[in-house]
């Protein structure tokens, strides 16, 4: 038996072994570089929704006081009231 023959058998077997590991570990990976990709496109856009949300806030806020300034009054002091009395 030739020993050269065997190292080459092993050594091509082991060649092969590590391909079909590396294109399992590519197809590992794109696999899950594709499920993630729309999980980071809906963070973003939700990341981008809860910037936009304190801006919103204050703009609907105006809005209603500016539309309702009595109302808004009437409210704040039925609050303060009600805070107090819960305090004393």
């Amino acid at each position: 038996m030739n020993g050269n023959g065997i190292v080459g058998n092993v050594a091509s077997g082991a060649h092969g072994a590590v391909n079909k590991a590396t294109q399992a570990a590519h197809h590992a990976v794109d696999s899950a570089a594709g499920a993630a990709a729309p999980a980071a496109e809906w963070i973003g856009a939700k990341a981008d929704a809860a910037r936009a949300m304190p801006e919103r806030l204050v703009k609907d806020g105006r809005a209603v006081v500016e539309n309702h300034p009595w109302a808004v009054a009437g409210v704040a002091l039925a609050v303060g009231l009600l805070v107090g009395r819960i305090l004393r």
